[in-house]
């Protein structure tokens, strides 16, 4: 959510679209992790220690490949929203202040290294803690579905968004 910020302290129109759309994309993709862990797997096996997770990919397919692209989204992989917003939030910042984006593009990949260990900790490797209590239930199933085509969506066809965003940021900007 720092990048967020600093797109909305660029004060120009591109950093603020992507601020606005990264807070969307955000909102989208954190309650799904949200969901998945502390919903879905804290129902079945009563923990939320993450080194109790290995192996989620054997015994929960459906689960782990729902895991993995909201995991792609959140540090920002593109086809996700969280690019297209993280992109134009730094690229507005680099209009103002290329140190600060420089940071704030450092900061990304440091989230992305975080994010991509905890995936590969939780779907890959073996457990002999976790059993083979069941996939997802078409109720979870939807629930997540329902988080990840849309941001699936606005990351592959950003114009469906930004042509609104670029007029509410335009008016907003030029009436202050």
């Amino acid at each position: 959510m720092s990048v967020c910020i600093l797109g909305v302290f660029a004060n120009n129109i591109i950093g603020i679209e992507g601020s606005y759309l990264l807070s969307i994309a955000h909102g989208l993709v954190s309650p799904g992790l949200f969901m998945a862990v502390g919903g879905i797997l804290y129902d079945r096996y009563h923990t939320r220690m993450v080194a109790y997770y290995n192996g989620l990919l054997s015994f929960m397919p459906l689960f782990s490949l729902y895991f993995m692209v909201l995991s792609f989204a959140n540090i920002g992989t593109p086809l996700s929203a969280n690019f297209i917003g993280e992109f134009f939030s730094i690229y507005g910042a680099f209009k103002t202040s290329p140190i600060l984006a420089t940071m704030a593009t450092f900061s990304v990949l440091l989230s992305a290294t975080y994010q991509m260990k905890l995936t590969n900790r939780m779907t890959g490797g073996y457990s002999p803690n976790i059993s083979n209590i069941g996939d997802l239930t078409s109720r979870e199933s939807v629930m997540l579905v329902s988080l990840i085509l849309p941001t699936l969506f606005m990351g592959m066809y950003p114009q469906f968004i930004m042509n609104d965003l670029y007029h509410i940021v335009s008016s907003t900007i030029y009436t202050l």
